[in-house]
Formats: C-alpha cells, structure tokens, sequence
C-alpha cells in the first residue's frame, strides 16, 4: 500500500529475539523457536553477544564481558569462540557464526514477506561499536549472504527517521550561520545513549555523544537489580552531554526519542520538565519504538535504485519545501515537504512591482522561514505590465514536480495580456 511497513513473520510478530539454540542433530532453532526451547535447555542456547564480537581474547574488556555466561567460551587463535553441539560433536563457533544464523533467518522472514529475493541490507549498530565490531557484523553479514551497503548508528538512524536536518528555526540575518541543535536520547533494556547534533542548511554532524551502557559504568559491572528509570541520573546524564557538546539548554531545537523501553513516559516527562520550551518531536508513521528501524528503512530507500530498490514500500515524496521569497525576506510555501511526487500546487500571493514595473519571483527550497536561508533555485521575471513601478499585483503560482523536474508557473491575474512566466530547474527534491 506504498507505505512504511515493519516486516513480520508468519504469525504476525515483528521483534525476533535474538537467540540461537544449538540441536544434537539438525539446524539450529532461531528466534522465537531458541526462545522457547531456552526454558528448558539454557545450555545449548546462545546469546548475540554484541559485547564480545570482534573481540581478541588478549583484549581486556572481554575478560570481563564472559563472566558469568553460561556457555562454554574458550579462545581460538586468540579470538573469542562459543562451544556448541552441532550434529553431536562439540563445535568451536565464533560470535560472527552465532550473528550470521540470526541474519539469515531475518532475511529468510523478509523474503517470504515481500515475496522476493533479499541480497543487500542497511544494519544499524549500537553507537559504542568500534572497526573491529563493525568489521565482525560485516562478515556476519556477508556470511548469511547479505551485501551491507551501509552502517549508521542508532542516533543517525533516529535522527534520519525525523528528518532533523530538514527542521530549521528562523533566526536574524547576525544568526544566519547560527546552527540547529538536536538532542537524539535512545532508550533500551540495556541502558541509555545520547547524543547533539548540529544542523545547518541541510548538514547535519554529531557534536557530541555518550552511551552510559559503557559511560560512566563499566560493561564489566551491572546496574542493581530494579534499578529501573532514574530522572536524576537522565538529568546528569543531559548535563554531561551538553557539557561535552559546548552548548547550553537553551540551544537545543528540539528533541528525539528513540528505542523500546516501558520507561519511555518517564523519560519523556523528564525530558519536557527540563526542557520545558523544547519540542520532542513525533511521527504520524512510526512511534518512538520504529524510530531506528525506520530511520534505517528510509536510507536503504535512499540507497536503492527506486521501485526496484530493496524497499519498494515508499513513494518519492519532496524532501524540502517549494515556495518563493518575498519581501522582508519571508518565504512563503508553496508545496510542504513530504508531498508524494509528481504532485502539483497553486497558490495566489500579492506583491509590488519593482522600479522598472516588473514583477520579480525568487524561487526556494528550504524549510527555513527566511528565504535567504534557503536553497535558491531561481527567478521568474513578469515584465512588460502597465501597472508601472511600486505597484501592488496578484499573481498566481503552478508549482509541478515530476521526477526531478520542477516546473513553475506565474501568472499575473488582473493583467489584460495574461502576462505569465515559467521556470523550470532539475534538482533533487525527493
């Protein structure tokens, strides 16, 4: 139905554990299936070990990782190897192995979802993933027969998902090179990440980020049990970051909340009470808990090559607004983002003539409210009007988006020669 979808497996559900559990004979069970056997044979079920993939055995971190699993973790040419039971015999197999049989299972889910062959994929990582665990997943990936054509962090992924480098504040034309600030906080099981990132004219960039799943605690240590959601520690956690990022509460923009946690209301109104201006932003397509997932989906859309993309469950849409400058430097919208291309917009504007009693239309694209912040695209020039110079005139604007071809069309109404103009410029708009 050209739209975004979270892909399920046959019997409708979305969240795959990430399990593997090892059979005397067969193939492994994975997913929901190692989630059911686990309550009776821990043993020969497998965590996904995000902590020790990539790991060599000489590596500190890991020693402290390992402790107190169940499973049997032995070294093998100093890297780290799982003791599992396949076919009957006790089989050596690394984390890469382990994260390969859940790959191919989601892949195996998503090929009888969309009815079609899935060979290249976008993964999002944990924002504490060094190379050496980027590289591990690749191969991983690669393993279960997937061609990763891109990593991003949760944070990218998130911030993606809301598009923040497409939402812009109206500043003077001193603050023009003044950027947006973003505060991108996920939340999990597992803990908190949180990170700032700057936007300016459609660039954005992480300024500063921390992840109290590894910072300010060891992965070697573990929280106390019904801990739960603490807004003291949230708050010194945002002062940290804001710290870190050079910037203060009040240059904050707005904020993004990802991830799947049952404190998510908790940290939102901690969030609103500390924040007490700042907008945290929402989605009509997705909740907090899709925000990564979706984040990831949309620039896999971006990656592929249209309907025979991986994805074929999003319509080109226009990624900025349309709309014209007018004068005190005020841009006025024509066609929002968003709006599923080829689409069409009309829109009727007064203005003045200029000293030669002609009519000039500054074409934008931006989402800022002063339309010199935004992307200039061109003119139209009305010229040959009886009105004479500083006088007010209606005109009419067609905006047209076809592919990546804008067509504009002015048209001065009250004119007896129907005195009209057209612009046409190829960009990107979706």
């Amino acid at each position: 139905n050209h739209a975004f979808q979270i892909v399920i497996d046959e019997q409708g559900r979305s969240k795959i554990p990430s399990l593997v559990s090892f059979l005397e004979l067969g193939v492994p069970l994975v997913g929901f299936e190692a989630e059911d056997r686990s309550h009776d044979v821990q043993r020969d079920t497998v965590l996904d070990f995000d902590s020790i993939r990539g790991r060599k055995w000489s590596d500190p971190k890991l020693q402290a990782s390992i402790k107190n699993r169940l499973h049997g973790i032995i070294a093998k040419d100093n890297q780290v190897a799982i003791k599992a039971p396949v076919d009957g015999t006790d089989t050596s197999l690394t984390p890469e192995d382990i994260l390969s049989c859940h790959l191919a299972h989601l892949k195996n889910i998503t090929e009888v979802y969309l009815n079609q062959t899935v060979n290249a994929t976008v993964i999002s990582l944990p924002s504490y993933f060094d190379q050496a665990q980027i590289d591990a997943v690749q191969r991983a990936a690669r393993s279960a027969g997937l061609d990763v054509q891109y990593f991003l962090s949760e944070w990218a992924a998130a911030s993606t998902a809301y598009h923040i480098n497409r939402k812009v504040t109206r500043r003077t034309k001193a603050e023009i090179d003044t950027p947006d600030y973003f505060l991108i906080y996920n939340i999990d099981e597992d803990g908190s990440s949180i990170s700032v990132k700057s936007s300016l004219r459609g660039n954005s960039q992480t300024v500063g980020s921390l992840d109290d799943r590894v910072y300010p605690w060891d992965k070697s240590k573990t929280l106390p049990a019904g801990l739960g959601f603490s807004s003291e520690r949230t708050i010194s956690l945002i002062d940290r970051i804001l710290d870190m990022s050079k910037i203060e509460e009040r240059n904050i923009t707005a904020i993004v909340i990802s991830g799947e946690s049952p404190f998510i209301d908790d940290l939102r109104s901690t969030l609103e009470n500390f924040f007490s201006d700042r907008k945290i932003l929402e989605s009509d397509v997705f909740g907090h808990e899709h925000a990564i997932v979706y984040g990831a989906a949309w620039t896999t859309y971006m990656l592929s090559d249209g309907d025979d993309g991986i994805y074929p469950y999003f319509l080109d849409v226009t990624s900025l607004s349309l709309g014209i400058q007018t004068p005190g430097d005020v841009f006025i919208q024509v066609m929002s983002e968003d709006v599923v291309i080829p689409a069409r917009r009309t829109r009727n504007f007064k203005t003045t003539t200029n000293d030669q009693g002609d009519i000039v239309v500054n074409v934008c694209q931006g989402n800022s409210l002063a339309a010199s912040e935004n992307q200039f695209l061109g003119s139209i020039k009305l010229d040959s009007l009886s009105l004479g110079p500083n006088i007010e005139a209606e005109v009419e604007l067609m905006f047209q988006v076809v592919d990546n071809s804008l067509t504009v069309v002015a048209t001065e109404k009250k004119s007896n020669s129907k005195n009209q103009g057209t612009f046409v410029v190829s960009t990107t708009f979706g």
